[in-house]
């Protein structure tokens, strides 16, 4: 397969919800985890990112940076992981 067939591929993929492509942090913060560890984190992200992001209408606002959604993955990932390793030793 040449390269934009793969491309071509890759963006058919991540329209359809199939693919989520990743910078090269949450790339790294994805790969220590279970799928659903990580699912749980993005859902959690999302949610968050809506209830506070400032908003005048709905569907409205500034969403996060990259910058911020790490930031809010690294907290959220070092209080969830570390409570379910703890409940899973107990």
């Amino acid at each position: 397969m040449t390269a934009p067939a793969r491309v071509s591929f890759y963006r058919a993929q991540m329209r359809a919800g199939n693919v989520q492509l990743l910078c090269k942090v949450c790339n790294a913060l994805k790969g220590d985890l279970l799928p659903d560890v990580w699912t749980d984190a993005l859902s959690n992200m999302k949610s968050s990112a809506l209830e506070l992001r400032p908003s005048l209408a709905p569907g409205g606002g500034t969403p996060w940076t990259p910058e911020q959604q790490q930031e809010w993955l690294r907290r959220w990932l070092a209080t969830h992981v570390w409570n379910r390793s703890n409940e899973a030793a107990a």
